[in-house]
């Protein structure tokens, strides 16, 4: 099968919420920055408050699920991973909430279940992606 990378979908209210903690990340900045004594002190703020947006920021602009050579390989953000398809048992449509084992910038997506653990990703193309991994792996069930 030639290997195939999927899109994330993106939901609004998640970009709101992405962007008001960047909006407070930036508000804030001034006060903390007021009170650093030190050089130091000073660097190591900058540098919090850099990771910190970019870590949130990231998963906009960085999600996709590929299926290669028997492999789910997901990246969003600073999250990735690589699952072997032929231990995948489930897959379940769900919304999910904002602190989940979350592989995706949407609230509704698919819960996918392996031996090791879970993750929930949210490919655009849903029915073409799971079509894709019961090709690999024809035991898995999906709900």
């Amino acid at each position: 099968m030639k290997p195939f990378t999927y899109a994330g979908k993106t939901d609004a209210m998640r970009v709101a919420v992405v962007l008001a903690i960047v909006v407070l990340f930036l508000a804030t900045m001034p006060t903390f920055l007021s009170i650093a004594d030190t050089t130091l002190t000073f660097c190591l703020v900058i540098g919090l408050y850099v990771f910190g947006v970019v870590s949130v920021l990231l998963p906009l602009v960085q999600t996709w699920y590929r299926i290669e050579d028997g492999m789910l390989i997901y990246r969003s953000g600073l999250r990735w991973g690589r699952i072997p398809i032929d231990r995948i048992w489930r897959i379940t449509r769900k919304k999910a909430s904002f602190f989940t084992n979350n592989a995706s910038r949407s609230y509704s997506g698919l819960r996918i279940q392996f031996q090791q653990g879970e993750v929930f990703i949210g490919p655009q193309e849903e029915e073409d992606f799971i079509a894709d991994l019961l090709h690999s792996n024809p035991d898995i069930v999906v709900r």
